[in-house]
């Protein structure tokens, strides 16, 4: 369709015969095989066969190969039909310059590959065969003349090859496609052409109102943890807040050796534990900042005992 954007105005009946001749005769629509060229003429599709297309046909059976080629003025050509055979000889001109075209031929090799003929064609009879053509100012005939041309003296010299019925009936049928003013035998039935009109419209409608995608929201900003260890605050100079003002609170002797003996579980093993026990002693809980493994202890239970005796902190 971006290539030949009048197909987009054709019925959706004649798009789907295109692609129905495609499929009865085996051959690939469009792409760049070339087999089968899809044309609009007006509002109407029209399926027109190339020169790999008419090879494909041939080959299926009767035929190994099918080899065309076009002469330019510079290169050597000779074909003479002689009662021993073909005296058939083209050498290319190994230049740029190889002259104006001045013919096609074709040869035909049967499965042993032996050569059975040779269909040669000037110039002026491709260019007449052009004019009676639907598509001779259209389609592959603009684009690609050589192709067409090798297909046009391909589709005449199978005229004196012995193909099987199927084979003659479907270069037939593409003759009268082509070349008949009248379009094509509409080969779909209502129901099919009524289901791909709908889905067509189906399809425009939901392309119209697929709602726009939504611009992604921005990256929210990684978050590196700090490898930064916490400010120490050393025992001796942690001054608490007024919130957490220490009081005095008398502490049975019994109470207070259950819960160091709950502490001292937990705690590490170094020498300024005392002041920290204290506090958790006196119900203060612990302090801000504080970091147990830096600065707390298990220390020793009677050091601990004697030291809360002697700041009257424990009631016996």
């Amino acid at each position: 369709m971006k290539r030949q954007p009048e197909l987009a105005k054709c019925t959706p009946e004649s798009i789907l015969y295109c692609i129905k001749y495609a499929v009865q005769h085996g051959l690939e629509l469009g792409g760049t095989v070339g087999q089968l060229h899809m044309v609009a003429f007006g509002n109407q599709a029209t399926p027109i066969i190339g020169y790999k297309g008419v090879v494909a046909l041939l080959t299926r059976k009767t035929l190994r190969s099918v080899e065309a080629r076009v002469v330019y003025d510079k290169d050597e050509f000779r074909c003479s039909y002689v009662t021993s055979g073909i005296d058939f000889v083209h050498t290319p001109k190994l230049s740029d310059d190889r002259g104006p075209m001045i013919g096609v031929y074709a040869r035909y090799f049967d499965k042993e590959g032996v050569l059975i003929h040779v269909e040669v064609m000037t110039r002026s009879e491709v260019d007449k065969v052009r004019k009676s053509s639907k598509a001779s100012n259209s389609g592959p005939w603009v684009t690609w003349y050589e192709e067409q041309a090798k297909k046009t003296v391909a589709k005449r010299g199978a005229k004196y090859i012995p193909l099987e019925p199927e084979t003659t009936m479907a270069i037939a049928e593409a003759d009268e496609i082509e070349f008949s003013k009248n379009p094509p035998i509409d080969v779909t039935d209502e129901a099919e052409v009524e289901t791909v009109a709908t889905k067509t419209e189906e399809v425009k409608n939901a392309l119209k109102s697929k709602p726009k995608k939504a611009a992604p929201p921005p990256p929210e900003p990684e978050v590196v943890p700090s490898e930064e260890e916490p400010e120490e605050v050393p025992i001796d100079e942690y001054v608490p807040p007024p919130e957490e003002e220490i009081k005095p609170t008398g502490v049975h002797l019994a109470d207070l050796r259950e819960r160091v003996e709950e502490m001292i579980a937990v705690l590490p093993d170094d020498e300024d534990g005392e002041m920290l026990i204290a506090q958790w002693a006196r119900g203060t809980g612990k302090p801000k900042n504080w970091h147990w493994k830096q600065h707390s202890t298990r220390g020793d239970l009677e050091k601990i005992t004697a030291l809360l005796e002697e700041q009257k902190l424990l009631s016996t």
